[in-house]
């Protein structure tokens, strides 16, 4: 039978609940005395009593078993050194991405084969010197170490630095990607993620300079064997200002960064024959396909070899990367419009605000939450005038169909995203500036 969400805030969640989960995971308790086992009972019940109270549990779960971790050092005297330990590896756990993952077990659009983080595809081993070279810089004798990583959009970036950071993690490091919520939850979370023997990962590296800058503040004089991992497409502005600072985390960029572009696949038609191939049984192809030519300098970049193979293994055989990008958003679209159908919805009415909406969220990073994201959509210009419970049931629609926790309802790659809001643009060229300022 279902429980509706609003009776679990009158559960009861004592000690002796506490102390059943505890049971369960009794290895990460081993060695607490008595005293410090009753510590970690309260604590176990302070967090639960808190997600209980809230309808929105199951959608930000994560995001709010954090911040009561966060909060319970001010509000639980006389911890000991041990559960304070506890806290410590609990919040880090939260605060990264370990960026490999199971792909949902659910009727999804197909951008999402296309997602490094649920590698569909074999890492192919032309990469492998690259992650090599990280993983060396990582394990270095240094006590503080930066490393920016530049690549346009398709290179292979993210994949890049997961395979890295799980080389790493095997040497008994703590390594992954900060999750976007660090950058909403302030210093606390900043100070949450420094630690020994730790490689920390800023994806989308230029967006995140104040994050970045915390951090280096933070870690200057404190932390022991610390990795700053950073992906971007390219230096630019954003580094020039970073690297001209006075303040501290100027002089550490300085001192400390090393470089590492990444270069186009080689041009041997052969290899990228190869990762075609490969990715097109990934897809599914139910027999040998033969790449199209592949010389074109799209074809450079990892992520058109694979939405090449995917179209091929669906039946459709592009040439060209402009091709592969439309082809693609055309197929986000026609996903939408079914299940829109599903819905008892009308795609020829309700489909431009899904595809505007979509190109929104994707351009501001996605939503940290439900509430957030309808925010967002009863602002578009499609949306003026809609009844709330119509810009909510878009909401929940999109939220179904990107639900990425703290990127809810944005469309990954990011160069699909980028092809869908040029897309919009020419319907709405106001689109971009609303955003911008605030008006959408």
């Amino acid at each position: 039978m279902a429980i509706e969400a609003g009776a679990y805030g009158k559960a009861d969640f004592g000690e002796a609940a506490a102390a059943a989960v505890m049971e369960r995971t009794s290895d990460r308790l081993a060695g607490l005395d008595e005293g410090e086992k009753g510590q970690a009972k309260r604590i176990i019940a302070a967090i639960y009593a808190t997600l209980l109270q809230h309808s929105d549990v199951l959608e930000g779960l994560k995001h709010r078993v954090w911040a009561v971790v966060l909060a319970l050092p001010a509000r639980v005297s006389e911890l000991s050194e041990r559960v304070e330990a506890l806290l410590r590896a609990a919040s880090i756990d939260l605060a990264l991405d370990p960026g490999i993952r199971a792909i949902p077990d659910a009727d999804l659009p197909e951008s999402w084969l296309l997602r490094p983080e649920f590698e569909m595809v074999p890492f192919h081993s032309v990469r492998d010197h690259d992650v090599q070279r990280i993983v060396e810089w990582a394990l270095t004798d240094t006590k503080l170490s930066v490393r920016l990583v530049t690549a346009p959009g398709g290179y292979g970036k993210t994949r890049l630095a997961a395979m890295a950071a799980e080389m790493v993690r095997r040497q008994g490091w703590k390594a992954g990607f900060i999750r976007p919520q660090v950058d909403r939850m302030g210093q606390a979370a900043v100070e949450t993620v420094i630690g020994d023997r730790t490689m920390l990962i800023i994806d989308y590296a230029e967006g995140r300079t104040e994050l970045l800058a915390s951090l280096l503040a933070r870690a200057a004089g404190e932390a022991d064997h610390l990795r700053l991992l950073l992906l971007a497409r390219a230096k630019a502005d954003w580094w020039d200002v970073l690297m001209a600072s006075n303040s501290e985390s100027g002089r550490i960029l300085r001192a400390a960064t090393s470089f590492h572009p990444l270069a186009n696949l080689p041009d041997n038609v052969g290899v990228r024959a190869d990762i075609f191939r490969k990715a097109a049984t990934a897809f599914g192809a139910k027999q040998a396909l033969e790449p199209p030519p592949l010389e074109d300098e799209d074809f450079g970049r990892m992520l058109y070899l694979q939405m090449a193979a995917l179209a091929a293994a669906r039946g459709r055989h592009l040439l060209r990367g402009d091709e592969l990008l439309e082809d693609a958003v055309q197929r986000e679209r026609r996903f939408w419009a079914l299940r829109l159908q599903s819905l008892g919805m009308n795609p020829q009415h309700r489909l431009p605000l899904v595809s505007q909406a979509v190109a929104a969220v994707t351009t501001v990073g996605g939503c940290a939450s439900r509430s957030e994201l309808n925010d967002l959509i009863g602002g578009l210009p499609l949306a003026q005038g809609l009844p709330a419970i119509d810009v909510d049931a878009v909401a929940s629609l999109i939220g179904s169909l990107y639900p990425t926790p703290g990127e809810l309802g944005a469309l990954r790659p990011d160069l699909l995203g980028e092809q869908l809001l040029a897309e919009e643009m020419e319907r709405e060229p106001t689109l971009f500036l609303r955003l911008l300022t605030g008006e959408a």
